[in-house]
């Protein structure tokens, strides 16, 4: 059967055992079902919701019995993991002066006193996505002054520091 796009939206989270679902582990003392026990037993929180559910692929009803098992708080998603394509708010503070710096000297190199409008333009984003709303003009620009090798070698660098776009 095909996932739903809820399921396919969703399979990158990474549950948890909750002490509930602990004590559940421990004494069966909510005496769950045998199935979303099964379940319940396999989460370790570092497995996605799409792995558990492709462990689990013969089982039926295994995506409503995770569902069900967080609901009735079993588990829960962990919340220092991101969706792809989405940095954590640490590592976007992290990689975006580098980005930036990037972008603005290697325009200054390619372009000389010529990207001044441009400089001016990457010097008051304040977020990485508002740099690589630029991608296009900045990669045009060191393509006219550096040549395509150049600029291709510069979006590899900066590929490393944006988050992939997903979709």
């Amino acid at each position: 059967m095909a996932e739903s796009k809820k399921e396919q939206s969703d399979s990158w989270v990474v549950y948890e055992k909750t002490g509930k679902g602990a004590e559940e582990i421990q004494g069966r003392k909510y005496g769950l079902l045998p199935k979303p026990r099964s379940i319940l037993i396999g989460i370790d929180g570092k497995l996605t919701k799409g792995a558990i559910l492709s462990e689990f692929a013969a089982m039926e009803g295994a995506a409503a019995a995770l569902d069900d098992l967080e609901r009735q708080g079993f588990i829960a998603k962990r919340t220092d993991v991101y969706p792809p394509g989405v940095l954590s708010p640490e590592e976007e503070q992290r990689r975006f002066p580098l980005a930036k710096a990037f972008m603005v000297n290697s325009t200054l190199y390619a372009l000389g006193p010529m990207a001044s409008g441009f400089v001016e333009l990457l010097e008051k984003c304040n977020t990485l996505a508002e740099l690589q709303s630029h991608m296009e003009e900045y990669l045009k620009g060191i393509t006219t002054g550096s040549g395509h090798e150049s600029a291709e070698k510069y979006a590899k660098e900066l590929a490393k520091l944006f988050p992939p776009k997903i979709g």
